[in-house]
Formats: structure tokens, sequence, C-alpha cells
């Protein structure tokens, strides 16, 4: 009997198991990464090619026509065809989009197209709004 080592059949598993595994590992390193933005500002500036998430308090809700304004401490978001559920002014909500979207969510302007890989859940209720002047120097 042939030590293992000594075994063709064995050398070559051995070969390919080791190539498979390097191939796993650079497949593994080089998987596109997503992108998840905590706050709403970013979410404008930088665009909507990437995965979203960010915490929010919700400053106006409307049934008819179904839309959600959101609010953080880098600025204000308008969400038109929010999943259906009630929110009220005042409460904590987390937006995120589905890891697995085959699309974009559209930012234009200030508002977000909401579609089925958008989720929004309430986290907190009743936090107090603070109304703060705006600065329209730069205007």
């Amino acid at each position: 009997m042939l030590p293992a080592a000594a075994n063709p059949v064995f050398s070559w598993v051995l070969r390919i198991s080791l190539v498979a595994a390097a191939v796993a590992g650079i497949c593994f390193a080089l998987r596109p990464k997503p992108l998840v933005y905590t706050d709403i500002q970013t979410l404008q500036t930088t665009g909507s090619q990437s995965l979203v998430r960010l915490k929010a308090v919700v400053t106006y809700s409307d049934d008819n026509p179904r839309m959600l304004f959101l609010q953080d401490a880098t600025g204000a978001l308008q969400i038109q065809n929010p999943p259906e559920r009630a929110f009220s002014p005042g409460d904590e909500v987390q937006l995120d989009q589905d890891t697995a979207a085959t699309r974009p969510l559209e930012v234009s302007g200030g508002v977000l197209q909401s579609g089925p890989e958008l989720s929004i859940k309430m986290i907190g209720t009743k936090k107090q709004l603070r109304v703060q002047p705006a600065d329209l120097s730069a205007l």
C-alpha cells in the first residue's frame, strides 16, 4: 500500500480541493459590497445606486395620496407611495431597502419613489419635533 502522499489520485484530489478553496476565497473577497446610507443628506447628494438604511422622524403622513415626509438631523425626504401603514408625526421609523432588490431606489428633488423592496418600520413614537429656522442666505 502506498502512503497517501504518494497516491496519485489523492494528490489530484488535494490539488483540486486547494484550487477550489482559493477560487471560493477570491470570489468572496471580490463580491460587491452594498453601501448603506445612514442619513438623508448622504442619500440625496450621493445618489440612489446603492442600498438604503436610515432612521428618521415622520413629520407628515397622508393616505390620499399616499405620501410620507421624513426628517433627520441632515435633511428631509418625501416618500411617494410608501408601504401601507399608518404613521403619525413624531413617529421614529427605520427605512430599509431589501438587500435582494434588483433596482435602485429613485431619488429626485428630495422625493423617493417607493417600491416593493422598501420597508418602513416604526421603532419609536412621539419624538419631540423641533422647528428650526432655515438659513436662506445661501439661496
